[in-house]
């Protein structure tokens, strides 16, 4: 794991190489045991490779980037894990000798002998840039599910790519400039729409295509009963867990005590693993713990772990403006914070690798939605009706909510929705209620199950929950691992029938498999989900300090939301009639990132 640099100077303007050691300094926390640079001169054009290096596997010096050939004809930058590298050496020619036990000298050697062609071959996370030297060219790739980040920015002078966007600025090539059309659909969605990001100019790089139906033959003739989709998802999940649990510095887990981290506890002691680091937050806000840190500790006791706890006290939140100086960009989720502690704790305790759970919600169909949206599409008339008698539970709901609990809630929400969709368009139910802010109108299109859990896992999960778990693990120098990300397991995944998903609960599959190594206790509790309990401090003093700042009129936020939109929710949340915590966090990290940037807090 690591941060990568480049810059392509088309028309050899730099003297120096100021402008690769500046974004190699900015994305320093990604690894700080290497920091190298490359400088490649060409007849017409001249490029510069930056690499910062945290070290997991092989800890040899020689294993650094930027990675030359012997040859001298070829370099490679790369951010990541390449898991079944040993299978790919044994694709090279057998004259090649390797120097180093790396899975990146493995990576430059097969781009040497396949370039592009086998691209489909790596299975991993990864971002990288590969080099021929000799040829004057260069390419550049990311994984299929866009664990791994990598922007981008070009102009008639350069092409710049980083691991951040703050590498990319850092350069002091680029102008920079706010994309302000994204502050709509973040209001919507909660974060930047791929492959646009808050500033002009500055992409994300386009992910590999998912290459379906690489399961075998006798895969594709299963008669796909429920036996024998227990037993080939667990099969691939532990041939993921196996792969990336290989690491010469030890892995450690995040556990929340839900049913995707348990799971994978319970593989790791299937697997051999024992006394294996967890960590897990505990919340103090009421003096009591939550469900996940309960269950979390029964799963600790059970499958043979060492417990980490990690507290989050009242108090976590009074630096709130020098967090939001860690995202690039901003993102709604306040799950990042947690991440943040977590990593944090891991990484004061000497641990570099942690696996996650993340990605298993989007493949397993585990959201409140994918069950609203199954019904939906079950029964397509309603819809219509939903939405005939929503403003009339939405009126009775309005200030009950706060007393009947969280699925009232829930369903509070899921009726405000609904009157937004007038076919089943998935996209609605990924909203968040400040989309009100939102003068672009949706242009509806029909989802098939399928394809709604395509659009979580291209959207939510990659624009959301994969950024914030990069950026604030790397903030920490961790690198997280996503087991359940693995194209195998999601390659058969796609061949389960359509009826299957829309009649099964949520999270079946896995559910079934947790049970075998009984986990029953794991599997009938409700889902918690994993975030900052916002509701409480924004009624706490230091909630309330921030939500007065909003209503400063020389916020820049002002141009795009007024303080006369921002007040009935705020009224509406410290009087108790409603729960608007998500709304107000994201409008408040929206408008600190927009004052540090653009306006009063800057530098």
């Amino acid at each position: 794991m690591c941060g990568i640099n480049f810059i392509w100077d088309k028309k050899k303007q730099l003297a120096s190489c100021t402008s690769i050691q500046a974004m190699n300094q900015a994305i320093r926390h990604r690894g700080q045991e290497a920091s190298q640079i490359l400088r490649i001169e060409w007849h017409n054009s001249q490029c510069f490779l930056g690499h910062n290096r945290l070290k997991i596997i092989d800890l040899d010096n020689r294993a650094n980037q930027p990675f030359v050939s012997p040859c001298k004809n070829f370099a490679l930058i790369f951010n990541g894990e390449i898991y079944n590298h040993q299978a790919l050496k044994k694709e090279l020619s057998p004259q090649i000798t390797l120097q180093t036990h790396a899975d990146t000298e493995v990576l430059l050697y097969y781009l040497m002998t396949f370039g592009k062609k086998k691209l489909h071959r790596l299975e991993g996370m990864f971002a990288f840039v590969f080099v021929d030297i000799a040829q004057q060219t260069f390419f550049y790739a990311r994984d299929r599910f866009g664990i791994k980040p990598l922007y981008k920015f070009e102009n008639e002078n350069f092409l710049i790519l980083s691991s951040e966007i703050r590498g990319i600025l850092a350069s002091q090539l680029v102008e920079k400039k706010l994309n302000s059309m994204q502050i709509f659909e973040y209001l919507t969605y909660k974060f930047a729409q791929f492959p646009h990001t808050f500033f002009k100019h500055i992409h994300e790089v386009e992910t590999l295509p998912f290459i379906e139906n690489q399961h075998n033959s006798a895969e594709k003739k299963n008669t796909f009963t429920q036996k024998i989709l227990i037993e080939q998802t667990e099969k691939k999940i532990l041939q993921s867990l196996q792969a990336q649990l290989q690491a010469d510095v030890p892995v450690g887990l995040m556990l929340s005590g839900g049913i995707d981290s348990t799971l994978l506890l319970a593989l790791c002691q299937r697997l051999g693993y024992e006394k294996i680091p967890a960590f897990t937050l505990t919340s103090q806000f009421n003096g009591l713990p939550t469900e996940d840190s309960y269950f979390a500790k029964l799963a600790v006791k059970q499958y043979n772990a060492q417990w980490y706890e990690v507290k989050i006290e009242n108090h976590e939140l009074t630096n709130l403006p020098e967090w939001v100086t860690l995202l690039d960009q901003p993102i709604a989720d306040s799950a990042a914070w947690l991440t943040f502690l977590v990593c944090q704790q891991a990484h004061q305790r000497g641990y570099k690798v942690l696996l996650s759970g993340a990605g298993a919600d989007e493949l397993f169909a585990g959201y409140h939605r994918h069950k609203a949206f199954a019904q939906i599409l079950k029964y397509p008339y309603l819809i219509f009706f939903l939405r005939f008698i929503s403003p009339i539970f939405t009126f009775i709901l309005r200030e009950k909510s706060l007393l009947l609990g969280k699925k009232t809630r829930l369903w509070k929400k899921f009726f405000t929705l609904i009157t937004k969709m007038h076919k089943p368009d998935f996209r609605v139910l990924t909203q968040i209620y400040t989309s009100n802010f939102n003068p672009n109108q949706l242009i509806f299109q029909n989802f098939n199950f399928k394809e709604a859990l395509h659009y979580d896992l291209t959207h939510f999960l990659r624009q959301d929950v994969l950024k914030i778990t990069d950026l604030m693990s790397m903030q920490n120098s961790v690198e997280v691992r996503v087991p359940y990300l693995d194209n195998a397991l999601h390659s058969f995944l796609q061949t389960i029938p359509e009826r299957i998903w829309l009649n099964k609960p949520k999270k079946w599959l896995l559910k079934a498999i947790l049970q075998k190594y009984d986990g029953i206790k794991y599997v009938t509790r409700s889902k918690e989900g994993f975030g900052f309990p916002l509701n409480e401090w924004f009624r706490a003093k230091e909630g309330k300090k921030w939500l007065t700042w909003l209503q400063n009129e020389k916020l820049i936020l002002h141009e795009w939301v007024t303080t006369s939109q921002i007040l009935p929710y705020i009224q509406a949340h410290q009087q108790y009639q409603a729960d608007y915590s998500a709304e107000l966090w994201a409008i408040l990290v929206l408008s600190i990132w927009l004052e540090q940037h653009f306006g009063i807090l800057q530098d």
